[in-house]
């Protein structure tokens, strides 16, 4: 991963008198002068800009289907804002780097079914089926859509939601991908993940048993199953004394392990749900 240096360049008080001259640039019409100084914002800023993009996003920066239409992105919206910056109030690297991680998040959210696998085949499928009802004068509604690919009804509905770019669910499907990383989301992206974890857990209660819920709580939480060094799961075995010790409940290891699978195959169409 290619590791950038501070820009040694950099001073706050020459970088506020080059932004005043873009902005009086932009408002006098004077598109010479104003791609100058844009020369020179980028030229002050682009070592900031690479050096949090790799550090937080190499991830996706590091896939070149991506990385020069993101690079852009990031660009596009640093000089969509700049010209609210404020060198007397804060420094341009505090200033860039919320717009930054905007930008990110807004390029994610709309490529998603670029970056997801799973569902770009399936919105591929989906996509033609549309067309090939449209042909034919039908209504693509996601039980017609359903009929003629063989996804399920919800499977088409969540694929849909992609294609339409609804913030909700690409957002988390992007943290599935592991594209952007948890530890550092904003407090938009945050409130995003509490309302998918509501949805999920609204879908658990919805299609589950209360034995089922209380199994799953258990085999994830890993509070829950003693206090020694943390595992990713919990064992049949713990499963079943948990449920003794919580909840009063005596089953078997093989009772555990046909209630796993009857959970898996119930929530075969939240395949999100499932990888748990």
């Amino acid at each position: 991963m290619k590791k950038f240096e501070k820009n040694s360049k950099y001073d706050g008080q020459v970088i506020g008198q080059i932004l005043e001259a873009y902005k009086l640039a932009k408002k006098q019409g004077n598109h010479v002068l104003m791609w100058q100084q844009a020369n020179l914002i980028y030229e002050f800023t682009q070592k900031y800009v690479f050096d949090v993009l790799w550090k937080k996003y190499g991830n996706i920066l590091g896939n070149q289907e991506h990385r020069d239409d993101l690079i852009q992105s990031v660009w596009l919206k640093i000089f969509e804002e700049i010209e609210h910056y404020d060198s007397r109030k804060a420094s341009i690297t505090v200033f860039l780097f919320p717009w930054i991680q905007h930008a990110v998040t807004d390029y994610c959210s709309k490529n998603i079914w670029k970056t997801s696998p799973y569902y770009a085949k399936k919105i591929s499928q989906i996509d033609d089926c549309i067309a090939w009802c449209r042909a034919r004068g039908i209504e693509p509604t996601p039980n017609i859509i359903s009929e003629h690919t063989g996804l399920s009804e919800k499977t088409v509905i969540v694929c849909m939601n992609i294609m339409q770019c609804k913030d909700t669910v690409t957002i988390d499907s992007i943290y599935e991908m592991e594209i952007l990383d948890n530890k550092f989301r904003t407090p938009q992206e945050q409130a995003i993940y509490n309302e998918n974890t509501k949805i999920s857990n609204e879908i658990l209660k919805r299609t589950l048993s209360d034995f089922e819920i209380q199994v799953i709580q258990i085999l994830v939480n890993l509070n829950a199953v003693n206090n020694r060094k943390m595992r990713n799961k919990a064992s049949y075995r713990e499963i079943a004394l948990c449920l003794k010790r919580e909840y009063g409940i005596t089953t078997t290891i093989t009772t555990i392990k046909n209630t796993i699978s009857d959970i898996t195959i119930k929530l075969k169409d939240y395949p999100k749900l499932v990888q748990i």
